[in-house]
């Protein structure tokens, strides 16, 4: 029996920061949801919603099929991720569940997350927790 050929290869795909696009199902419900956030925040970060029952209302070029889910942070020099966390108020693991490229090496200490390196000077996606500010 002749043995199967296999190739690997690798795709790299860029994706913006901050935008969640739009599947047909989505509400702002469920988009708060999946980022641990509360509608509020997600309608907040889009103001050219102007019905939060309609996130995907029809807008002057046509329907839109992003929404912004957070906003860009470039870490200053030597800034750790729990650094970042402890400022906006938000758990470190929230960061890195919005910036998945982050492959860093965690420590625990203390119930916290702890980046073993500064961050490198990228723009990463945060949704600070506003009641909590």
């Amino acid at each position: 029996m002749p043995v199967p050929h296999c190739q690997s290869h690798c795709i790299q795909v860029q994706v913006q920061r901050c935008i969640w696009y739009l599947q047909p199902s989505d509400s702002i419900v469920s988009i708060a949801t999946r980022f641990k956030t509360n509608w509020l925040q997600i309608w907040s970060l889009n103001p050219h919603v102007r019905d939060p029952s309609a996130i995907q209302q029809v807008g002057e070029n046509g329907i839109s099929r992003t929404a912004n889910v957070g906003h860009l942070y470039r870490p200053q020099w030597q800034e750790t991720l729990y650094g970042i966390a402890s400022a906006f108020k938000i758990p470190a693991d929230r960061i890195l569940d919005m910036n998945s490229d982050l492959n860093f090496t965690l420590t625990a200490r203390l119930g916290y997350f702890e980046m073993t390196e500064p961050l490198p000077p990228m723009d990463i996606c945060i949704l600070p927790d506003s009641c909590n500010l």
